[in-house]
């Protein structure tokens, strides 16, 4: 005889609000749902960023700002305008310092605090996003410029850390990229010592001087280059759903959740009755106000 699952049967009667902290002292608003029936599992979507029913399949994301920082220092050396951050859509991924020099740079330096001397300034935060061009990765470079020293000086030793470069999107702040995750290639036409601008042990970016001797008076560059960011929509993955009930619990009949901060949320649950060939379900959609925290 041919079984068939039944519908789950399931309501969300109601719900109260009640201003509490939490178990670290965190004011909250705790939510009591009442619920009844007694379908076999029960899932929960606060409706908060990461847990919205609405991107239970994945949810794609633009980005409405592209915000990039770091903080540098600078040694030893008395050279000017050796040090430059500088964008570009325009390179085609080919590190080598002939095709780094031949791809189109727009140069942001301006845009950014640097480093005066041996303590790290951050450079504060600048949106990017102008610099992208849709469906062209972006590169960001550090670029080192040396002068013949009897022209311009001794030459100075900058580093780079706390590189960030972050998306602002309607789902909240996502990071792209830190540090490490840059993925940094060096590229330089040095004399004497090519490769000196490297990654140091404790991470740091350090671009310097590889002129000596004869060599300290013939101009050269190095270029410290990221990775490609292709940063026109990102896939963030679906939300998933919390489960709440299991086939073995027995009938659930309140649930609580506690929300920090104020706002309205599409509150979902997901009621199933299920077998291992077969499932039904029913959808359950409230709308929950948080007011703003009384004081």
């Amino acid at each position: 005889m041919e079984m068939h699952v039944p519908e789950p049967t399931f309501e969300v009667e109601g719900y109260d609000i009640e201003q509490t902290v939490d178990t670290l002292g965190n004011a909250v608003y705790q939510v009591s749902f009442q619920l009844s029936g007694d379908p076999d599992i029960v899932s929960f979507y606060s409706g908060q960023v990461g847990n919205d029913y609405q991107y239970k399949d994945g949810k794609l994301v633009d980005f409405d700002a592209l915000n990039l920082s770091f903080s540098t220092n600078v040694q030893f050396g008395n050279q000017a305008d050796q040090f430059s951050v500088k964008v570009s859509s325009d390179f085609d991924g080919n590190y080598t310092h002939q095709h780094v020099t031949e791809a189109e740079w727009t140069d942001i330096t301006e845009e950014f605090a640097l480093g005066k001397d041996a303590s790290f300034v951050q450079s504060g935060i600048k949106n990017i996003k102008e610099y992208k061009k849709e469906s062209t990765p972006l590169y960001i470079a550090f670029k080192y410029t040396y002068r013949p020293k009897t022209e311009a000086g001794t030459a100075n030793i900058w580093r780079v850390n706390n590189f960030q470069l972050s998306g602002t999107t309607a789902i909240g702040n996502i990071s792209i990229a830190d540090q490490k995750s840059g993925a940094w290639t060096f590229v330089d036409n040095f004399i004497d010592v090519p490769g000196r601008a490297t990654i140091e042990g404790n991470g740091n970016i350090m671009l310097a001087n590889g002129n000596n001797g004869a060599s300290t008076e013939i101009a050269a560059e190095a270029w410290c280059v990221s990775k490609a960011f292709d940063l026109d929509v990102i896939d963030n993955g679906p939300d998933r759903a919390v489960f709440i009930k299991r086939i073995i619990d027995p009938p659930l009949t309140v649930h609580r959740y506690n929300y920090s901060e104020a706002g309205i949320y599409e509150v979902v649950f997901v009621a199933k009755n299920a077998t291992a060939d077969e499932e039904r379900q029913i959808i359950k959609t409230v709308q929950v106000v948080i007011p703003p925290f009384r004081l």
